[in-house]
């Protein structure tokens, strides 16, 4: 949420949509980092979904979607 605020209040012109996808992509990529998150729980969640086990990589360990995907937009998006 700091990635996605910081993007909007510097290029307010692009809009938020285009402020929240900078910030998926920047915890996609491993450009940031989730604040007191943990890749634990995500090994549980990836485990349960498809019998693997979730082994997040050293530079991007939230490029999970369970990190990224949730942050969603509703109402005016300018």
């Amino acid at each position: 949420m700091k990635c996605f605020y910081t993007n909007w209040m510097a290029h307010k012109d692009k809009g938020k949509a285009a402020s929240l996808r900078a910030a998926q992509l920047s915890l996609l990529q491993g450009d940031t980092t989730a604040a007191g998150t943990t890749t634990r729980s995500t090994a549980k969640l990836a485990r349960a979904v498809d019998g693997k086990p979730f082994t997040p990589e050293p530079h991007r360990p939230f490029a999970h979607p369970y990190y990224w995907a949730p942050f969603i937009l509703f109402g005016n998006w300018k």
